[in-house]
């Protein structure tokens, strides 16, 4: 009797968690944000971002992240974020939306 409590048990464990597993394999994906720049004539550019969102087809907005990052523009891709999404239609060629913005700082490079 105890060895099928065991057993039980044990199965019970083991399907909860292959459940959890399949439920976020499948209704979940993930998202990897990337920025690069055309190659430059000897001038650095600076950008600083601070919040990037994805902009769902219904028309509501997810944040990817909230956290602030300093990146050098370049030829070379650059990583910004990664987020877990819930499967569902996002926009690919949406304008661009500066919620706030402040000078950006530019300087010649002599590379």
């Amino acid at each position: 009797m105890n060895k099928l409590l065991v057993v039980l048990g044990v199965v019970i464990i083991v399907s909860a968690f292959l459940g959890y597993y399949l439920y976020n394999y499948f209704n979940y994906g993930q998202v990897n944000v990337y920025i690069q720049d055309p190659p430059n004539q000897g001038l650095a550019v600076y950008l600083t971002v601070s919040s990037i969102m994805i902009h769902q087809t219904n028309g509501s907005w997810i944040t990817l992240s909230n956290r602030t990052i300093t990146v050098l523009l370049s030829s070379n891709m650059t990583f910004l974020a990664s987020s877990k999404l819930p499967v569902g239609e996002y926009n690919e060629n949406i304008p661009w939306r500066f919620l706030s913005y402040s000078t950006a700082g530019f300087r010649k490079c002599y590379c």
